[in-house]
């Protein structure tokens, strides 16, 4: 089976070796038809069908500038393949191959595409009932507390990134990106770093694994409304639990909230429930100290601030990677924005 037999060719980004690796080691059955799911500075998603219709999901790095630990697909294939292999209850997309990057290509691999819907905006969450947005958010903390309670040795991830100093390592790394396409001068940024820094809270369970970018956009509900698959692993490690699900909780919006990570968050139309509830659940099921939400949250509204820093330096020096254009004053504004909340005292 050749590429000749796919009447819509891989895209560029993918490259015809990847369709002879379709055919051969997935399984897939020629012609093919390809779909890019989402675009810009994040790791590239396509779905791939073929002539019975069956479905599989590729994903590879973006094409363009990446940073230099960003975008790994070996990061992700591992945690996914670890998972899978464990028996483990966190719902994930069955892995099923893995490419290796040889001259121009890049490394990328194959799951399965799982069904669902996938919340993205508000009108996404009016569409539910009020039932199945109780499911929802149930889910949503029993499947990220499952995360955090993952035995990492057990599943062969016992040296998966490092188990000590997450919050330290985040605080470093994004500076140091800060600095190192600095393109002007945010002595706020700088200093709300060193106030974090001198006042780290204790890790309480060190090492333990966490998604990163935890939010409704990377699940896929099922027909009951529950998890049924967790995606984009991309910014996965062993770390602290909490710092994780404070990330998490600063994108459940609630309406009247002045600022908020997404434009059209699906949490804020009334029907889910608040962040208290959220956290009391969460607390509930990990018992973990959730007594500091301030310093959490200032940490996050930081680090969100420093990734917008980053992307209007690429947007400055003409790397969008696909992305759409946005104004560059809006996202100027908005790294001004989150730094001033995560200004806000802490202690």
């Amino acid at each position: 089976m050749t590429v000749a037999n796919a009447p819509v060719p891989p895209p560029v980004a993918l490259g015809e070796a990847v369709a002879e690796w379709l055919f051969s080691v997935v399984g897939l059955a020629g012609p093919l038809s390809f779909e890019l799911i989402g675009a810009g500075g994040s790791n590239l998603t396509y779905i791939v069908t073929d002539a019975g219709n069956r479905r599989v999901v590729v994903r590879r790095p973006p094409v363009g500038s990446t940073l230099a630990t960003a975008h790994d697909m070996r990061r992700e294939w591992k945690v996914l393949y670890s998972l899978a292999g464990s028996g483990s209850p966190v719902p994930i997309p069955a892995p099923l191959a893995w490419l290796e990057p040889t001259g121009d290509r890049v490394g990328m691999y194959a799951m399965s595409c799982v069904e669902g819907r996938v919340l993205r905006t508000g009108a996404d969450g009016s569409a539910m009932s009020v039932g199945e947005v109780a499911a929802a958010s149930g889910s949503f903390v029993e499947t990220l507390s499952e995360i955090h309670s993952v035995d990492c040795a057990a599943v062969g991830l016992e040296e998966f990134g490092r188990a000590e100093g997450y919050v330290e390592r985040q605080l470093f790394r994004w500076r140091r990106q800060y600095e190192s396409a600095k393109v002007r001068e945010l002595p706020l940024l700088e200093q709300i770093g060193d106030r974090l820094g001198r006042t780290v809270p204790r890790d309480q369970r060190p090492g333990s694994l966490v998604h990163g970018d935890f939010r409704f956009e990377n699940l896929v509900l099922g027909k009951d409304s529950r998890v049924a698959a967790v995606l984009d692993w991309e910014l996965s490690t062993r770390g602290d639990p909490v710092a994780d699900f404070f990330w998490a909780l600063q994108y459940w919006a609630e309406p009247g909230d002045a600022f908020t990570m997404l434009p059209d968050p699906p949490t804020a139309i009334g029907t889910f429930p608040g962040r208290e509830t959220i956290m009391n659940a969460y607390g509930s099921r990990t018992g973990l100290d959730l007594s500091e939400e301030r310093w959490y949250r200032s940490f996050t509204w930081w680090k969100q601030a420093a990734l917008v820093e980053g992307v209007y330096a690429r947007r400055l020096a003409g790397v969008t990677a696909g992305a759409p254009s946005t104004n560059l004053e809006a996202i100027a504004a908005r790294v001004d924005r989150l730094l001033s909340l995560a200004a806000e005292p802490i202690d």
